[in-house]
């Protein structure tokens, strides 16, 4: 599959050998591009594949955003595929969901195909035939199943190859898209590499815990043919409604 990009990268001006970036794309945009790629090829789980309500209305991928998928049986029933974006927002890590796929059956066939679709859509963020640079091995030949492609000309290659083994270090994931970029602008130079790989590398936050609710508990209380996603957003709209009221009966309270 053609792999999908977060960024947006336009022919330079002056050099149109040369990319220039032009912004950050739509989460929208991507989300379809890669429903149509799972479609194309039969891997759409069954029973939904939805983007998160909060990347709608043209919102961007963040700039430096990297993704991880989930595949786990369901709390009440089905088999759930959740793709996530992690980034960094000023000093502090953040993470959303940003798709949720799910898969009425619970065989384990169709937990064995949800994994295919994770890896399927890793696939088409990653690329079919290259290697996160994090997984690369230094100074040493790739595998067959791990061709050591860092989208870097053969000089940046080997000129990061130098630095790397002198350095003892591999990059994290946010300091090889910055590399990727970088080549992309045509402005990978030693010290550029060097800035790069130098930069503090920022703390992983930790997994946000996850509330299951059985839909047969909360069902009575939605229309017929209501989705799952639906009533999480109706849930907590009712929430935010009550916690408003709460605050505004406190402050009245204290007012007395």
């Amino acid at each position: 599959m053609k792999q999908i990009e977060f960024e947006r990268w336009e022919p330079d001006a002056e050099n149109p050998r040369r990319l220039t970036y032009a912004g950050q794309r739509t989460a929208e945009d991507v989300f379809h591009e890669l429903e149509a790629q799972l479609d194309s090829v039969g891997y759409l789980p069954d029973e939904y594949f939805t983007m998160d309500w909060r990347w709608e209305h043209g919102r961007q991928i963040p700039k430096g955003a990297y993704f991880f998928c989930k595949t786990d049986y369901g709390g009440s029933e089905g088999i759930y595929l959740d793709v996530y974006l992690e980034w960094q927002e000023g000093d502090k890590p953040k993470k959303e969901c940003f798709i949720t796929g799910k898969t009425l059956g619970e065989s384990g066939a169709d937990l064995d195909r949800m994994f295919l679709i994770s890896a399927a859509i890793t696939k088409a963020f990653r690329g079919d035939n290259s290697v996160h640079a994090r997984y690369m091995v230094v100074g040493g030949q790739p595998g067959p199943v791990e061709p050591l492609l860092l989208h870097l000309t053969p000089d940046e290659q080997q000129s990061f190859l130098d630095y790397a083994e002198a350095q003892d270090c591999t990059p994290s994931l946010s300091q090889a898209q910055k590399l990727k970029a970088a080549s992309k602008e045509g402005t990978l130079t030693l010290d550029k590499l060097e800035e790069i790989m130098s930069a503090q590398k920022p703390s992983v936050a930790p997994r946000e815990p996850v509330l299951n609710i059985n839909v047969s508990k909360v069902a009575q209380y939605f229309p017929t043919g209501c989705t799952k996603q639906q009533m999480e957003n109706r849930i907590l709209k009712i929430l935010e409604s009550y916690f408003r009221q709460m605050a505004h009966e406190q402050a009245h309270e204290e007012e007395r």
